[in-house]
């Protein structure tokens, strides 16, 4: 009688798998059994499958160590298999890179590009861009798009805020015709929730389990947070903005617009240069004292937010990235050092560590791009 396995569970396994080659390259198909706990037949199953897309590769054989019997064979992963193109609009430029399995940067450039939703400037961009595909030494499956800016994927748009007004503006209106000279299926993503899976890509390990909030603090403060290996968007596509929270209780017989005081305006680049002069965007020489200075005066509303996170979202796991963080080397560690012990009382302790890459975002955007095609056929 012929098994039946589900097609969830092949996906299941095969994602098992292949997350276990980012975090490992080399493994045989016993060590591939003895890691996962699968039945033999069934890592071989989703092994085969793998091989034959070219995302693995067989190497040769071993006999196993210490006793004579069948040869094993050796399997590496291949992460030169696909590869994404990832833009990244920062400011007032364009981020562009070439990124393979493994979310290694195989290309790296800079533009300059005012606004990402201004429209006409995509047709300089153009050429550029096809060109990248063009020379690219992997097949490219897609293009990862991130945006300072929270992206509605149900409505297929992009939100914009004016003054406190929302605009949504359709991302086909966007880059329609920009993806179509390339001929590549888009993902789009927040800049944010794409650096959060990009440091995820980076880590390596099964995806399924892992828990990461990544934290960007510059002219803003917000938060990527993956829970159970997916990001977490909220009912509106929002999660995440932690800047703007508020860091104490409310006066409710107070006028609103005095009182009501983003947390980001108190630890950003703006209120660091209205407290010090000084403009980190700027690259200045920063005297040993005036960085100190600058991490105490950060650390209040740093330490209680991350505090209150570890509590509200039960993670434990943290990234600092960001311009602010990127000028103040001692932040990271000091904000670390500060949480734990006022966590200490609770028997509770997190990490807080630099993100794994500068280009965090463009990895993600690429992850997003490996996920919503070759990973999607591995999802049945």
């Amino acid at each position: 009688m012929t098994s039946y396995v589900p097609e969830y569970l092949k996906a299941r396994n095969r994602k098992t798998v292949f997350d276990l080659f980012l975090h490992e390259r080399e493994l045989s198909r016993a060590e591939i059994v003895q890691r996962t706990k699968m039945s033999f037949p069934t890592a071989s199953k989703a092994v085969d499958f793998l091989i034959s897309r070219g995302i693995i590769s067989e190497i040769g054989s071993e006999e196993p160590a210490g006793r004579p019997g069948r040869r094993r064979r050796n399997l590496r992963f291949n992460p030169s298999a696909y590869a994404a193109l990832a833009l990244n609009f920062e400011g007032s430029m364009l981020e562009v890179g070439l990124v393979d399995l493994a979310g290694q940067l195989l290309q790296y450039e800079q533009h300059p590009f005012d606004c990402f939703h201004q429209t006409e400037d995509y047709v300089k961009l153009t050429p550029l861009l096809q060109s990248v595909v063009e020379k690219s030494p992997c097949h490219v499956l897609g293009v990862g798009i991130g945006m300072p800016a929270d992206i509605d994927s149900q409505a297929e748009t992009v939100v914009l805020y004016y003054d406190r007004q929302e605009s949504m503006i359709p991302l086909q209106r966007l880059f329609g015709p920009l993806l179509q000279a390339l001929h590549l299926p888009p993902f789009y993503g927040n800049d944010v929730n794409l650096a959060c899976l990009g440091e995820a890509l980076l880590r390596g390990g099964p995806r399924e389990t892992m828990d990461l909030c990544y934290l960007t603090l510059g002219t803003g403060f917000g938060a990527g947070i993956m829970n159970n290996g997916a990001i977490w968007l909220g009912g509106h596509g929002r999660a995440g903005e932690i800047g703007n929270t508020h860091m104490g209780p409310f006066d409710l017989k107070a006028p609103l617009p005095p009182q009501i005081e983003p947390l980001e305006t108190h630890i950003n680049l703006q209120a660091l240069e209205k407290a010090f002069g000084v403009n980190l965007l700027d690259d200045p020489v920063l005297s040993p004292d005036l960085e100190n200075r600058m991490v105490e005066f950060l650390l209040p509303g740093l330490v209680t937010s991350i505090y209150n996170f570890s509590f509200l979202f039960d993670m434990d796991q943290f990234v600092l990235a960001g311009a602010v963080p990127a000028h103040l080397p001692g932040l990271v560690a000091r904000t670390e050092q500060e949480v734990n012990r006022l966590l200490s009382h609770r028997k509770r302790s997190v990490s807080i560590t630099q993100p794994g890459s500068a280009h965090c975002t463009l990895i993600g955007a690429a992850s997003g791009v490996f996920e919503s095609t070759i990973l999607s056929e591995l999802q049945g």
